[in-house]
């Protein structure tokens, strides 16, 4: 997966702590990167966003579902078709 040079620290470390967010906090939280580093698990999306806002310093965090595996996101455009 390809991220925003700007997140790829955060994105590389979620990657690497991967197994131990699951062994910790199991599947459905949502974990929180700032500067590379963990933050905490939340239970809910929201809170964890709030969380990387009001600590985020630059602007810059991650917040991602914790899963096994990365889940696919299906986005439909309201253009069916361009001709």
């Amino acid at each position: 997966m390809t991220a925003p040079s700007h997140l790829s620290n955060e994105l590389a470390a979620f990657m690497q702590q991967r197994p131990s967010l699951l062994a910790e906090h199991g599947t459905g939280k949502f974990a929180l990167f700032i500067g590379g580093m963990f933050q905490g698990a939340f239970a809910d999306r929201v809170e964890a966003l709030k969380k990387g806002y009001t600590q985020g310093g630059d602007g810059h965090f991650l917040v991602r579902k914790i899963t096994e595996q990365d889940e696919l996101v299906h986005l439909a455009s309201p253009i069916t078709s361009l001709r």
